[in-house]
């Protein structure tokens, strides 16, 4: 290892779920010169969107991508505002196409979708009602329910 320039660190920190956290760490750790230590290649991103959308911006802004494993919320496909954000796992648009065809195969015609009326909640009834639309589902019938928070 010594002949080769490259080093791979990493270093890890809880969000808690909380965008002010998540920002503040991105801000952190984007902040730093070199005699604070090594500056981030990339960011590994919040497993929640309501955290990657705030911290994307900040790290996008700064010039450093980030990746998230777990974040689903389809604003983040709008490259004009999350430049540098990618994810691994299909956005709440792409998730809902193979969950209403296995419920055409299990003849099902009516769904009822109560979700919590948060962001990530709104968009996954956002885009369950969307691939209700597209051909092939006429005849399912989509119902969705939100639910305040707290209540």
């Amino acid at each position: 290892h010594e002949r080769c320039p490259l080093r791979f660190v990493t270093r890890a920190f809880d969000d808690q779920t909380q965008q002010a956290i998540g920002v503040d760490h991105v801000i952190s750790m984007t902040d730093r010169d070199k005699t604070q230590g090594l500056l981030p290649c990339a960011v590994l991103g919040a497993g929640w969107s309501r955290v990657s959308i705030p911290t994307s911006i900040i790290s996008g802004l700064r010039g450093f991508p980030q990746i998230s494993p777990a974040s689903t919320s389809s604003a983040l496909d709008d490259k004009s505002q999350y430049k540098l954000f990618g994810r691994t796992i299909p956005n709440d648009d792409g998730t809902a196409i193979p969950l209403l065809s296995k419920l055409k195969s299990w003849s099902v015609n009516h769904l009822g979708v109560l979700h919590i009326d948060d962001a990530f909640g709104n968009d996954f009834a956002k885009g369950i009602r969307a691939a209700a639309q597209l051909k092939g589902n006429e005849n399912l019938r989509v119902t969705t329910v939100d639910i305040s928070i707290g209540a």
